[in-house]
């Protein structure tokens, strides 16, 4: 019996390259709300008061599917009321919801036939008109996640996840945009390898303000997903000295069962 056993590890050894594992690619991005803070810091001229006189925001979902394309969009005229957008089927989908507590994206794909995609995206907007010179600083807390597991070579396959927050003088052209960015996406997305992470913090973004000037604002959770390729991750090889350990047990083997049939 015990040489049996022998004989059904080394003929079990070549099936350890042939495991199979179903292509996927998921994204998830979110800003607690709940930390949400806006601070004012003079710098030497008065400390900045800053006024809402607008505030609004709109979840938007997309799916691209072995089915009908489907996209939808969900504009809330107020901060003060949920919204939640989704879109796709069984295979490939995306969802995206503003609470009073969160903004959230999401998107999935476990297509693995190629041309398949969804991507969501979440955004609170808001503009405030300033009296006074300084600087404003607005922080909220952030976590981004993305599980990424392709089929060899797709160039096409994506996983990606970001949160943004940012700000502009609404009576200029000329200035610049204020951004704070955070984002998650495979190192190498061509080379097919499995990624994994998660990543959590704080988000800044300082403003330098001036008196009686306009500025919009936005925070934004995003994320899309794609796959392609076949269903099965590609066998790994086994290093060329394992056959020689095979080879030897089925020998040893064979030869117990020689001399079982002698005796």
């Amino acid at each position: 019996m015990r040489h049996a056993n022998w004989l059904i590890l080394a003929l079990s050894i070549p099936c350890l390259s042939n495991t199979a594992l179903a292509a996927s690619a998921s994204a998830g991005a979110s800003l607690d709300w709940s930390t949400f803070s806006v601070s004012t810091i003079s710098l030497g001229a008065g400390t900045p008061m800053l006024t809402w006189i607008d505030s609004s925001y709109s979840a938007s979902t997309s799916a691209i599917t072995s089915g009908p394309d489907l996209s939808q969009t969900d504009f809330v005229p107020d901060w003060g009321t949920g919204s939640l957008s989704s879109a796709g089927d069984s295979s490939t989908q995306a969802w995206a919801e503003i609470a009073a507590d969160a903004i959230s994206a999401n998107a999935s794909d476990v297509n693995p036939t190629g041309g398949s995609s969804a991507t969501a995206s979440a955004i609170r907007h808001g503009e405030f008109t300033v009296s006074g010179n300084g600087l404003i600083l607005f922080s909220v807390t952030y976590s981004l996640a993305i599980d990424f597991y392709p089929d060899g070579y797709s160039p096409s396959s994506n996983a990606t996840a970001s949160a943004t927050l940012g700000a502009a003088k609404a009576t200029s052209s000329s200035n610049s945009n204020h951004l704070a960015y955070e984002l998650l996406f495979p190192s190498s997305p061509s080379s097919g390898f499995a990624h994994s992470e998660r990543k959590t913090g704080t988000l800044y973004l300082p403003v330098v303000v001036a008196d009686g000037e306009t500025y919009s604002f936005y925070a934004q959770a995003t994320s899309s997903a794609a796959i392609s390729g076949s269903t099965d991750v590609p066998s790994v090889p086994l290093p060329a000295a394992v056959w020689p350990f095979v080879s030897g047990l089925i020998g040893l083997a064979g030869a117990s069962l020689s001399r079982r049939r002698i005796a």
